[in-house]
């Protein structure tokens, strides 16, 4: 029963994925600009007003789920949010519509996460949260790459070359109803396959804010924190500029050959969703997650200075590779630092620190963007450059935690 727990678990990963490649990587943020008429900041507008209001609620939320001691209800909830929105996105002919859809969508996704990752102490042990976190961050991105496959026929009517009967392709737009439906589907075995404990958790009846102010008493998670903000401020900004870096400076046509980029990269993301957590659980967290944020500022100086795209099928895959290890370590490392009974007020503060960095970070390189404009393509170049900085940081506060 606990591998079927285990498997129902990261099936979630599986499933979230699905939302994150196609819609916030690859087919919104194209169908922004190249049929919306819209620009980088407007895209960056978009995702940092969902991120302010997950930074906003979502640790309350997650303190009041420990207090309740449930958290697959609120899971249920913002699953099924993310999944009405992201279908209804493709029938919005107008970009402000269409922004506030996606940030309903993306709110929702991001929200749904802070429920799972506190879910993951109820499904394996301390000694094995390195390998269960990893083997959800490896089915995470296969299902990035199926979900991506599945839904091109859609967006282009054709599969490598090949016709797909029946499907004429919608362009963009016509890749948020299957990916919606796909992220439903895949997401069930987490609601009927995990049991979870009805026991109410630890609590301190001391209201919910002031609970929240507790984090002052564990160093060791503040710093945690900090580090996260950083280091999550370049990782998302990479993440949600990709495509359209790709196609503006590096030359990628935007269909087809986006999607088999990103169909490469995420084949070693898998590969790397196994291997850090074999090395995280013999290693230790805060060593292994230190050695992946080195390779992001080693891979974020080359895209900012390579100026042909045959280079960048190796950055894609150090990229996937290193961006799996992240995943794979920091949920074990705060769940290491963390009182027993308190995951789900910490997850909610986890969800609050990458959520402002994803606020701060579009807002930077929209900004960036647009005071360079003068520079043609190397605004872009410029602002992927300027997230070495947040990668070091990041990398200097970590060092500060000692290592478990």
């Amino acid at each position: 029963m606990k591998r079927i727990e285990i498997i129902s678990w990261a099936f979630y990963d599986f499933a979230n994925t699905i939302f994150s490649a196609n819609v916030v990587s690859i087919y919104f943020p194209l169908w922004v600009i190249q049929e919306l008429g819209g620009e980088d900041i407007h895209y960056s507008l978009a995702i940092s007003a969902s991120m302010l209001a997950v930074a906003l609620t979502l640790p309350l939320l997650g303190t009041l789920s420990d207090k309740w001691g449930r958290k697959k209800p609120l899971l249920f909830l913002f699953t099924v949010a993310c999944v009405f929105s992201t279908g209804g996105l493709g029938y919005l002919a107008t970009l402000p519509l269409a922004l506030v859809c996606f940030a309903l969508a993306n709110y929702a996704y991001q929200g749904g996460l802070v429920f799972y990752n506190a879910l993951l102490p109820a499904v394996t042990e301390k000694g094995t949260l390195g390998r269960v976190s990893g083997l959800g961050v490896g089915l995470g991105y296969l299902g990035a790459i199926l979900g991506v496959i599945m839904v091109t026929p859609f967006v282009s009517g054709r599969l490598w070359g090949w016709e797909v009967p029946l499907l004429a392709g919608g362009g963009n737009a016509a890749s948020f109803l299957p990916t919606a439906l796909l992220f439903l589907l895949f997401s069930l075995p987490i609601f009927f396959g995990v049991k979870e404990d009805r026991a109410k958790t630890l609590w301190r009846e001391q209201g919910v804010w002031r609970a929240l102010i507790r984090v002052k008493d564990h160093p060791q998670i503040l710093r945690f924190f900090l580090a996260r903000f950083f280091y999550l401020d370049g990782i998302n900004t990479v993440i949600v500029f990709m495509s359209i870096y790709l196609v503006k400076v590096v030359g990628f046509s935007g269909r087809g050959e986006v999607q088999n980029f990103f169909i490469v990269s995420t084949v070693f993301a898998i590969l790397g969703g196994i291997v850090w957590g074999v090395v995280a659980d013999r290693w230790g967290y805060k060593r292994t997650l230190s050695l992946t944020l080195s390779f992001f500022v080693l891979v974020t100086i080359m895209a900012a200075l390579v100026t042909t795209k045959y280079p960048f099928w190796l950055i894609g895959p150090v990229v996937g590779f290193a961006l799996a290890g992240v995943w794979t370590c920091d949920r074990p490392l705060l769940i290491t630092l963390s009182p027993p009974g308190m995951y789900g007020e910490f997850f909610g503060l986890y969800s609050f620190s990458g959520k402002l960095s994803a606020i701060v970070g579009p807002i930077q390189w929209g900004i960036v963007v647009k005071l360079c404009e003068p520079l043609g393509v190397w605004k872009y170049r410029l602002a992927i450059f300027t997230l070495t900085l947040f990668f070091g940081l990041g990398l200097l506060i970590l060092r500060k935690i000692p290592q478990r």
